[in-house]
């Protein structure tokens, strides 16, 4: 909308720990920009403890990540992980329609006064800041095998000072497969009664370490692709192996697509987060199988790369 006032919403779409972190880091240290978030405990607050909008017209969110001295860009990214993707969860939390998943994409918390004279952070259902701030969007998409993984190691991050749970659920390869065992466990009967799955998608589960998450990660991918459809948002794709095997163009592609300029220096990138060897040849098979079956056409060729046991 060549007509907008003000700053127009980016979204930057990931299913979490997929490199949100890393590209938001980078838009703000190259640019000296700020940059946006539906997460209210991910921004400061007023004298009031009431986080920022971004935009006055627009008081449920998004919400600044920075105040002060960094300028506000045309096009300001903002965080999104949209919806249905909760972790130990049954298939009743996390299944989702295209209406349900674009209304959370546009639905966040924000940070509120508490009874004990601090602030806690309140989920905003129901309350979805408006389609037409909505300009573009960042699809972030990284490896499967990696990004499981790394989902692991943050409920180990959130568990940090639970000596039971990082006891029983050690950062390592064994700690890993032991809570996919879990997790498949738990929820297999109320898979199998699950009016939303399919009976041959519950026959792939078979075989598959953590199988929910691997479905919720095809999922996500298959409604944000359609979300950005149904709004007609021009999309930029990144895949975050990318920042490892070309950089300079990765991070380019995304500063024109933003329209910003290029004024400092990016952060460092970690390159050789790789989990591949968490899975057995044949369970990453299997799971390649039960990706190929729930992904849409679009979907698959953006995840197909990472099918390196055909």
């Amino acid at each position: 909308n060549p007509d907008m006032v003000g700053p127009r919403v980016a979204w930057l779409m990931s299913f979490p720990n997929s490199g949100t972190t890393y590209t938001g880091s980078l838009i703000k240290s190259v640019s000296n920009m700020t940059t946006a978030t539906n997460y209210g405990k991910e921004g400061p607050v007023d004298k009031y403890s009431r986080n920022i909008p971004l935009r006055a017209d627009s008081q449920y969110g998004p919400f600044l990540q920075h105040i002060g001295e960094r300028g506000i860009p045309n096009y300001v990214q903002t965080k999104t992980h949209c919806g249905g993707r909760c972790g130990f969860c049954s298939p009743s939390k996390y299944i989702e329609t295209l209406d349900s998943f674009e209304q959370m994409c546009r639905t966040g918390s924000r940070s509120i006064n508490d009874t004990l004279g601090g602030t806690k952070d309140v989920r905003l259902d129901g309350f979805p800041y408006p389609k037409d701030i909505v300009q573009r969007a960042t699809h972030l998409i990284r490896n499967p095998f990696n990004n499981i993984v790394s989902r692991y190691h943050h409920r180990q991050k959130k568990h940090a000072d639970d000596i039971e749970w990082s006891s029983n659920n050690p950062n390592t390869l064994e700690g890993f497969r032991a809570q996919c065992k879990e997790m498949n466990a738990r929820y297999s009967k109320k898979e199998r009664k699950s009016r939303y799955l399919s009976d041959d998608i519950i026959e792939l589960f078979n075989g598959v370490p953590c199988h929910a998450e691997f479905f919720r990660y095809v999922q996500w991918h298959n409604l944000a692709i359609e979300t950005t459809k149904r709004l007609k948002l021009p999309t930029h794709i990144i895949h975050y192996e990318n920042y490892e095997h070309d950089f300079e163009s990765t991070a380019k592609g995304l500063l024109e697509f933003l329209s910003i300029e290029e004024i400092g220096d990016p952060p460092s990138f970690i390159a050789g987060k790789d989990y591949l060897h968490y899975y057995t040849k044949r369970q990453r098979k299997a799971t390649m199988k039960l990706i190929r079956r729930v992904a849409t056409p679009e979907s698959w060729e953006l995840i197909k790369r990472y099918n390196v046991d055909v």
